[in-house]
């Protein structure tokens, strides 16, 4: 990502989302009489949520890819194995590096002319493993080695390359295989050191030597081994020995060694586990080579795959899994395949490139008392894939159970294996040419580009956690540029050609080490490579003076969530533990960075390339740091990062951004506390720039132990931030009456405005509550029961003398003559917000008893008595009656009030002038007649009435049951509800009516009637809701729809009742309206009137024999349709159809003829239900009609012709009608004018016909065939499964039955043929009873169980 991409990801200053202050969310006057105080502040404290304003979590994104894993190792070449190796005479001698291993002692170096140097650490060479055609006579003799089978062929190809060297882990032998297929041992354990000056290199020769099948012996006598000329690919040592050996080579062959002495001679014994059987040299190609093989190693948990030999191999096609070893006898082999999977179809296969395949496995471990399970990494081309053992799949008592059973291998379990992740290189045509795990998380690829031959070291996290897994790519290597060496496996004969790169790559105690080209004479050097750690990574960028990158990669690794990254460069597994150890650096170099970054010459330095910030993004980033720090750390920030900020501070010349960004911090909450020079230059800056509403908040904010009171109180008073100042006189010096006397003192300053001045109110309300002003914290039990006492005392005090802080002092003045001169003193000023701060005073529980020397009753009574002799205008008296009427019911155990006193506040609000305080009043009157009695019930009523209190007046009726008022008071009440009727007071209403008995029948009687008075206005709100309540209590409510003036409002309720969802019970009424429902639909939806007509024809026509007016209004209406419905019910059919005919021959005639059709139908259906003789005259009728009608009715005409022909034809299937009205309408009409619609209707006719004798020929076929089935299943018969009886067990078929049942048989054929009675009570013992269950009985056993017409066994 590019540097201007990069930091686009910073929020900049004019993105960031504007913080709303206190003045933006000033709050006016409390608006009910109920409702809680609240400050601006504390709103705004409670609306926000720490963090959310600043905008900081792309830091994170720009460290991480400030900090990319690039070049990650640091490559060493060992320069005296170079030297060594390079040398002429090493090379003209042994030949140069083809592969190496490592082994825990040396490093093991194949060469091409089939030798294998032995390097320890110190990189000096201990021994030379050699062949005897490799050695110098002149350098060393070699001594005798054991039998051999000096033949032709090993004597001419013994300077062959090495292809793959392998170690025992008992340090005593290796192994290495040749480019021809053979595979030499050598026993180092007698070795001899060469002295530390020596120039003498020892030679040991080989121990034995495993020859591949010479092709000049015949296939008979044909021993097991590798074919020759095919280079081996890997051998390995099994277990913990070294007498057992696999091997793997180009041709698909893997076998099994066993060496062993007998009779003082070594022996090898050969063992085929996978390949085929004869292959030669010359069908070797890359489908059949094993690209890698490769044995699971011992863990530090033991399991059962250490003891069968769990052996990975995997070609160009398929990887498979397989154990080589048997349990019974440890020398034989038994192959088990345990896994096997094809090459998936998303690797790429490009034909003009290499295939490869690798292999990695990783152990089984014991790790934080739980094992980690054993996994195989491997790859084909560009894809890798994980494949874990199940380890916890497997019985956990495998060991001891296999030591105990006496046949081992049946016993072996297969090893559960499944896929976990895959990885594919950044570019398809990329090839892996090389696996590595380099812990038990993190592994190594090494991919090769096809285009320009680089290799690139890929760094994985694998991570793994039940059932999900996946990979994280963490760094990248370049290797330097280094290309890495290949070892050519050819054929001797040059048939095939394959180059390998897994033995140029090995992992030694977590170091990668690595064979590679060089410019030295043989072109080959080992390297090894160095993981930078993450301390290595900041010295880096710090040496180079690059601050920036240092910091940002610094911050990385305290904050990531890349665990793969933070592993791979040393730092802990766990958060706590690595920001512990990154932290004290982190700071540090917070501290050192500043100066060069936030001076100008730094950031515009260009001596190396780093990250360039603004001083507004640095800032930005260092409180984000602070803040980080400060919230890990837990409590306040510590004296290091305050340092930080203030050397920040004084670096910059202009405090102004500096301040204004921490000002965003505080209030986002990211910073809580700052140091004294901070918070007093913090407080200057805020007063200076006319922040005074954001220096309240940010007080409130911040701890305040490094708080200057005094300059801050100064500046308070100097600017008049009276909420500052008494949240530092309240929060810090616990002093609660200064901040009363200076906000009651605002009184008379003329400079402030209204709301400013009513502060002192909600000072009081918070207060007297026990909360924190202005932030809405709990004050302390302690510092509650103090501050109430303190404010009770002055506002209930008989005098205006104070004493304050030690000094008596007079605050109101000399000329108070109040009893409660300070009470007066609020009451004067506003008497709502005194009467409403007293309001929530009095839910405070501390009233109940008098703890602070005051209760309800003395309040209440200071109020009267100033009320009583100060003057107050009429709405100042309503809002004291306000307060009454609401805390009397509540608290009426705890107040004394007089009569006098109940009978004026309810006078008062019944009198209230003010609009703004009628819901006020009418809440407070509602709550005071429920603990007061009134005298004169009829004068209070028409006092509601005149004040408009109908809720009041609701709540009497209701609770005195007289629903009719209730009803109608309710009505007037909903009209000024914007919702609308709420039907569910009229639910209880209808309810408490109907449903109990105590209601009397006359006041039913009104409840109907104050509903059918008020039916039009119900019905409008709510025709469902109506309709539903009516159904549910009282049926008779439905008719007064009938009575209703307003035929659409008719309309609306009546179609809730015929076309609601819901079942109506129309009680007595349900012909009267039904007829009105048809009538006001003939008005408002005629075309729903046939539908409905249709649908309850049956009641309406019952009806019509009473009242035939329906029919008129049917006429008036047009709605002749439904008028014809019933003239033919009454058999009136000619009069009907004369109606429709009349309706055709005006439709006909006009330019839309749109009702033609419909006409046409309902005069068919006429035509069908007459006794035959109207069809003539209908037809007769159209067919004249088509001569003088429009263009536009002839196709309808036509199409009623030939319906009406179909109609006669499937109604009257006598041909004489059909002549007869086909001879008449020929003699009035012109052939010209009917051809058509004769012609479709007769190929119509006889089309039917055809088809009708098609599908009834179709269906006798079938028929016929099934009853030929149907006849064999009953000719063949159920079969019998067993020919025993299920209950006795004597045959009941079969050649072992009784004489008796064949006789039964004869009797009954014998009467079959001549035709003789067939007495079957003579053979009731032969009778058998077959189930459907194939299940047989004989029928007298079948009775004995009591069970006939039931199978006993299956209950069928």
């Amino acid at each position: 990502m590019a540097q201007n991409e990069l930091f686009q990801l910073l929020p900049s200053s004019a993105s960031t989302s504007t913080v709303p202050t206190v003045s933006s969310m000033r709050l006016g006057a409390r608006k009910r009489f109920d409702d809680r105080s609240q400050t601006a502040i504390a709103l705004l404290l409670r609306s926000r949520v720490p963090g959310t304003a600043i905008g900081l979590d792309n830091y994170a994104q720009l460290a991480s890819e400030c900090n990319r894993l690039t070049n990650i190792l640091r490559w060493t070449e060992t320069a005296r194995i170079s030297r060594t190796l390079n040398s002429a005479p090493f090379i003209s001698q042994f030949g140069s590096a083809s592969v190496f291993a490592l082994s825990p002692s040396h490093i093991l170096v194949g060469t091409s002319k089939g030798a294998v140097a032995a390097f320890d650490y110190s990189q000096r060479l201990s021994y030379m493993l050699f062949v005897e055609s490799v050695v110098d006579s002149n350098v060393n003799s070699a001594h005798e080695a054991g039998p051999r089978n000096v033949s032709d062929h090993a004597a001419t190809n013994r300077a062959l390359p090495i292809t793959c060297v392998a170690y025992s882990s008992d340090g005593l032998f290796v192994a290495a295989g040749q480019n021809d297929g053979t595979i030499v041992l050598w026993d180092i354990s007698k070795a001899t050191l060469p002295l530390e000056r020596s120039e003498t290199t020892p030679m040991v020769p080989p121990y034995n030597m495993i020859y591949p099948r010479n092709p000049r012996v015949t296939l008979q006598e044909e021993r097991i081994g590798h074919t020759s000329g095919v280079p081996i690919t890997n051998v390995m040592f099994l277990d913990d020995l070294h007498q057992y050996l696999l091997s793997s080579d180009c041709s698909g062959l893997v076998l099994y060694h066993h060496g062993f002495k007998k009779f003082l001679r070594k022996h090898l014994f050969s063992e085929k586990i996978l390949g085929p059987n004869d292959i030669h040299e010359s069908e070797v190609s890359t489908k059949t080579t094993i690209f890698d093989c490769q044995l699971l190693p011992h863990g530090t948990s033991p399991q059962v795959t250490d003891l069968i030999g769990l052996t990975a191999v995997i070609t160009s096609n398929i990887l498979k899994v397989v154990s080589v070893r048997s349990l019974n006898n440890t020398s034989s082999t038994r192959v088990l395949t345990h896994f096997k999977v094809f090459r998936s179809k998303k690797v790429d296969m490009s034909p003009h490139l290499p295939t490869h395949g690798c292999l990695a496995w990783y152990p089984c471990l014991n790790k934080d008392g739980g094992i980690v399970n054993a996994k195989l990494a491997y790859s084909w081309n560009n894809v890798v894939t994980i494949l874990e053992v199940n380890n916890n799949g497997i019985p956990s008592n495998i060991l001891s159970t296999l030591a105990d059973v006496k046949d081992k291998d049946k016993a072996i379990p297969i090893i559960p294996l499944f896929k976990t992740a895959k990885w594919h290189t950044p570019e398809p045509t990329d090839r892996i040419v090389a696996l590595k795990w380099l812990n038990s998380e993190i592994l190594t690829v090494i991919a090769q580009n096809t285009t320009s031959t680089e290799f690139k070291l890929h760094v994985l996290y694998y991570t793994s956690f039940e059932l999900n897994a996946e990979f994280h790519s963490i760094g990248l290597d370049n290797l330097e540029s280094q290309i890495i060496s290949d070892c050519k496996m050819s054929s001797t004969s040059k048939y095939f050609q394959y180059q390998s790169y897994q033995s140029s790559f090995q992992i030694f105690r977590h170091r990668p080490v690595l064979l590679a080209q060089s410019r030295s004479i043989s072109g080959k050097a080992i390297f090894t490579g160095t993981n930078l750690k993450w301390g290595d990574r900041i010295m880096q960028l710090l040496v180079r003076k690059d601050f920036m990158a240092a910091l940002l990669s610094a911050y990385d690794f305290y904050h990531s969530t890349e665990s793969g990254k933070l592993i791979l460069c040393g730092l802990p597994h766990t958060e706590l533990e690595r920001q512990a150890v990154v932290e004290p650096f982190l700071v540090k170099l917070m501290k050192e960075a500043v100066e060069p970054l936030f001076k100008v010459s730094a950031n515009l330095s260009v001596e190396y390339e780093s990250p360039r910030m603004s001083n507004s993004d640095l800032l930005r980033f260092y409180f984000h740091l602070v803040s980080l720090l400060t919230q890990n750390r837990g409590g306040s920030i510590g004296d290091d990062l305050l340092n930080i900020l203030e050397l920040i501070r004084e670096t910059l010349d202009d405090d102004t951004e500096f301040f204004s960004l921490l000002e965003e911090f505080i209030i986002g909450q990211a910073i809580p506390n700052l140091s004294p020079i901070l918070f007093e230059k913090l407080i200057q800056y805020l007063v200076s720039t006319g922040k005074e509403s954001t220096l309240t908040e940010t007080v409130c904010l911040l701890e305040t132990s490094t708080l200057n009171i005094d300059a801050t109180l100064k500046l308070c008073e100097e600017n008049k931030l009276r909420e500052c100042s008494t949240y530092i006189w309240n929060k810090l010096l616990h002093d609660y009456l200064t901040p009363l006397i200076t906000l009651i003192s605002d009184f008379c300053d003329e400079s402030l405005s209204q709301e400013q001045k009513m502060l002192v109110f909600s000072y009081l309300s918070y207060v007297l509550s026990g909360r924190q002003f202005p932030t809405d914290d709990y004050l302390s039990d302690s510092d509650e029961e103090r501050s109430r006492r303190e404010i009770c005392a002055t506002i209930f005090s008989y005098s205006s003398d104070l004493l304050l802080h030690g000094e008596s002092k007079t605050v109101l003045g000399t000329n108070t003559n109040s009893v409660f001169p300070f009470l007066t003193h609020l009451l004067k000023f506003s008497v709502r917000e005194t009467l409403m701060t007293m309001n929530e005073f009095f839910e405070n529980p501390c009233l109940n008893d008098g703890e602070i020397g005051y209760d309800r009753q003395d309040i209440i009574e200071a109020l009267l008595d100033i009320f009583e002799i100060q003057e107050f205008t009429d709405e100042e008296h309503v809002y004291l009656a306000i307060f009454i009427a609401r805390n009397y019911p509540k608290f009426i155990q705890f107040i004394r009030l007089s009569d006098s006193v109940l009978q004026d506040s309810m006078q008062r609000l019944c009198n209230n002038k003010d609009i703004e305080l009628h819901d006020e009043c009418e809440l407070a009157l509602q709550s005071l007649i429920q603990a007061y009695n009134v005298g004169d019930e009829s004068f209070f009523y028409d006092q509601l009435k005149a004040a408009k209190f109908h809720n009041v007046l609701f709540s009497i009726y209701k609770q005195k049951g007289e629903f009719s008022q209730a009803i109608e008071v309710w009505l007037k009440t909903s009209q000024n509800v914007e919702d609308g009727i709420n039907f569910s007071i009229l639910a209880e209403i209808l309810e408490s009516t109907f449903l109990r008995s105590v209601v009397s029948p006359k006041q039913k009687k009104e409840v109907l009637n104050a509903i059918q008075k008020n039916f039009s206005q119900l019905a409008t709100a709510g025709p469902a809701d109506l309709a539903a309540l009516a159904n549910a209590y009282n049926p008779e409510i439905h008719l007064m729809a009938v009575g209703c003036d307003d035929p659409s409002l008719q309309y609306k309720y009546l179609k809730e009742l015929f076309d609601g969802t819901s079942k109506v019970d129309f009680g007595t009424h349900r012909e009267e309206l039904l007829i009105t429902y048809l009538k006001v639909l003939c008005q408002c939806e005629p075309a729903q009137v046939m539908a409905t007509v249709r649908e309850y024809s049956g009641t309406i026509q019952k009806y019509l024999k009473q009242d035939d007016s329906l029919l008129s209004v049917f006429r008036n209406f047009d709605q002749v349709e439904a008028l014809c419905h019933f003239l033919v019910l009454e058999n009136k059919t000619g009069e009907a159809l004369e109606l429709l005919l009349e309706k055709i021959d005006n439709e006909s005639s006009k330019k839309h003829c749109d009702n033609l059709e419909k006409y046409i139908d309902a005069a068919v259906q006429v035509c069908e239900a007459s006794d035959g003789t109207l069809w003539n005259k209908m037809i007769q009728r159209l067919v004249q009609l088509t001569s003088s009608t429009s263009t536009a009715a002839m196709e309808m005409l036509d199409h009623g012709i030939y319906r009406l022909f179909r109609r006669l034809l499937d109604t009257n299937p006598e041909p004489e009608m059909f002549q007869g009205i086909l001879h008449d309408i020929m003699d009035s009409a012109q052939v010209s004018n009917i051809r058509e619609t004769l012609q479709d209707l007769l190929t119509s006719y006889f089309f039917e016909i055809e088809m009708l004798s098609i599908s009834l020929k179709k269906i006798n076929t079938g028929v016929l065939k099934y009853m030929h089935t149907v006849r064999n299943e009953i000719l063949q018969g159920w079969g019998i499964e067993k020919k025993l009886c299920a209950s006795c067990g004597l045959p009941i078929c079969g050649k072992d039955i009784s004489v008796r049942q064949f006789m039964a048989w004869e009797d009954r054929q014998r009467s079959r043929v001549v035709l003789a009675k067939f007495d079957k009570d003579d053979y009731l013992d032969c009778e058998i009873v077959l189930f459907k269950c194939h299940h047989g009985y004989h029928s007298k056993c079948l009775r004995n169980l009591g069970s006939w017409g039931h199978c006993v066994l299956c209950e069928a």
